[in-house]
Parts: C-alpha cells; structure tokens; sequence
C-alpha cells in the first residue's frame, strides 16, 4: 500500500507478510517490478517482516515478491502484489455560484478515481468526505447555503493506494448577481455638472456608476449608491461625458445601462440693449437674442432696484414682452435673464417706463377766436 510522506507526497510502497510455515527463515529477499518489468535478483533483503520502498516515481506501478532465505538457500518467491504511488493533487480551483461550488483539479498519474472532502475549516481531520469514486478530475458541490465559507481538500486513489491530500481551498456560494439593468438612464446636463436619474432594480444592494469621454469603459465606477440619483459635479462645460449604470448585489455586479451622453453648459451672460417702451395701460420690453440663451424670466418693481428674487415672467422663449393691464402713469423698472441648462445668468441692465394713454384731437380744447 502507498504511504504518504509528510512532503505532501506519495513516493513510498509499505508491503507486509507472514512467515508462512517458515519458522527457519533468517532474512527475506524482496523482488520488484517496475510497470511489469521485473528485476532479475532481489534489490534488498531484510530481516523482518515488512518492508518500505522510498524513493519511487508517482503514478508508476510497482509489484513485489518475497521469498524466505534461511542457512539451506532462498525458498520460492510470493504470489505479487502491487501498489501505486500517488501524488497529492495540484492545481486545486474553485468556481462558486448559486448554492454551488464548481471544483477542478489536474490529474494525478496513475490515480483511477478522486475522493473530495470538505469541513468549515482547513483541519483535514475535521473535513467529511463529500465525493467519492470520481473518474474526472471534477467535481460540482450543489445544495450549500449561500455567503457560507467552505474548505475543500482533493485525494486520489489507485491500485492498493490513497494518496495525500491536496491543498485546501476555500470557497464561498453567492447568489447570482443582479440579472436586470437599471434603465432608461437619465442624464441632465447642468453647469460643470450632470444630474443621473435611473428606475429602481428590486431586490439589489445599490449600483456602480461608469463615467469616461472616450467611449469606452475601461474604468472603474466613479461612485456606489444607494439611491436612484447621481450627481456629478466638478465637471468641465462643454465636454461631452458619456455614462453606464449597473446594479449590484452580494452575488455581484449586474449589466450595465445603455450609455447617455450630456454636455455641461455654463449659464448664458445678462441680456444687453434691452429697451422699454410705454403705451396705454402696458409696458413693451425687448432685446436682441442672448448667446446660449434658451429662456428669459422678467423682473418688475416700482422702485429702481428693487426687482426681488421673483420674476413675473419665466420660460419666455422670444426676445420680446409685453407687461399688459398697468396704470398710467407711474413708473415701472424691469430687468431681464437668460437662463438654460447651465442655470440662469446675471440679469439685464435696469430699464424703465411710464404707461401713458396718447393724445388725440378730442384731448385738444378747441381754441375761440377772440372778438
């Protein structure tokens, strides 16, 4: 039978026997063979009745016979008996999944099956044996519970031997990743920033946000939320930045969002040459159009100055205003801003007007000639 060594590996042969009616034996010759090939004389004669053979090959198969020697000669060889040294099994891996773990490992020569075993720790006298009895180098583990750490060690057997253990492994089940992408995927543009917005995935642990101007996301995530809502700022306006979503869970990271593109914008500078004109009961403000201008709010107060943070107007789209229903007669202040993605810009230089009734010929007293 094959003995592991402390090393790990199996490169010894123990063989052990009986007297057999010899009582006048005084030493026994052993006979090998090395795969079939048999020596022509005896490679050791001991004294007692078992015997080791260090320093063999793996996966080779060795046979031996005995034979008594005593004062009269060497009696008849043995029937053989044979045994192959193992190697312990390298190249140990594992795959974890759902409920499951996926083992492979290399063959062993000479090895005609594999046992697995497996405990909560690395102790092999703690461990169970799992499988048994395997052919292929492999072996799936199904029916684990999931976040669990387990320890695995391999074993292989052949002709009259077990080998050593391999290496323990560890491996942890998880469940799998998240199978749905968090999309559509919004991306709002704002002043050296963007604003992502995303529907919830249930049953996930957050999401990865995937940032790059190249097109191609080779990074890793820029940020992990929680929330359905990513602000990015510190950003340059006017580049165009390109972003992926994906959920994860314990199990992993999901697929990703199709990508959207937004380009922070800067907000547009205050309105110039805003002009206002007086008529009966109404006020008419306009101006030329403003650079990166994509609304106008309009600002009014009775006194110089004091337009406030409230415009009466906001989402004008043309560069023209028409303040109706006034009194005539008192005087009104305006201001103007542009506004766009970027936000809204400075306002306007403060301009004013009067709302007047125009004078016809029934507001002219007709003139008697004296006499």
């Amino acid at each position: 039978m094959c003995e592991p060594l402390p090393s790990g590996r199996c490169q010894q042969a123990f063989s052990t026997w009986t007297h057999q009616g010899r009582p006048l034996a005084t030493r026994w010759a052993v006979l090998r063979a090395v795969s079939g090939t048999w020596e022509t004389t005896s490679f050791v004669k001991v004294n007692g009745t078992s015997y080791t053979n260090t320093g063999l090959t793996s996966g080779l198969t060795y046979s031996y016979r005995v034979a008594a020697v005593s004062a009269g000669g060497t009696g008849p060889y043995s029937s053989p008996v044979s045994a192959t040294p193992l190697a312990a099994p390298a190249g140990l891996a594992a795959t974890a999944g759902d409920t499951r773990v996926s083992l492979a490992w290399t063959a062993v020569p000479g090895a005609s099956a594999y046992a697995v075993l497996r405990g909560a720790s690395s102790t092999t006298s703690l461990m169970v044996v799992v499988a048994e009895g395997l052919v292929a180098p492999a072996f799936v583990d199904s029916g684990l519970t999931n976040q669990t750490s387990y320890y695995y060690r391999v074993r292989a057997v052949g002709l009259n031997s077990v080998g050593p253990v391999s290496t323990a492994l560890r491996a942890k089940p998880m469940p799998p990743p998240p199978s749905v992408a968090p999309a559509p995927l919004v991306a709002t543009a704002g002043n050296a920033r963007v604003v992502l917005s995303w529907p919830a995935v249930p049953g996930v642990s957050g999401y990865k946000v995937y940032r790059t101007t190249t097109g191609t996301f080779d990074a890793p995530p820029i940020a992990s939320t929680t929330a359905t809502t990513y602000t990015n700022s510190g950003l340059v306006n006017g580049t165009t930045y390109l972003y992926t979503v994906a959920a994860y869970g314990i199990g992993g990271i999901g697929p990703r969002a199709p990508a959207v593109s937004a380009t922070p914008i800067a907000p547009p500078p205050a309105p110039t040459g805003v002009t206002a004109s007086a008529g009966d009961h109404e006020i008419t403000l306009t101006w030329p159009p403003t650079p990166g201008a994509a609304t106008y709010d309009v600002f009014r107060s009775t006194a110089s100055g004091r337009q406030g943070r409230t415009p009466i107007l906001t989402g004008l789209t043309v560069t023209t205003f028409t303040d109706p229903n006034l009194e005539n007669g008192p005087t009104l202040f305006y201001k103007v801003r542009a506004v766009n993605a970027g936000g809204a810009g400075p306002l306007s230089a403060e301009v004013s007007a009067s709302p007047m009734r125009e004078m016809t010929s029934t507001d002219v007293s007709p003139m008697i000639p004296r006499t």
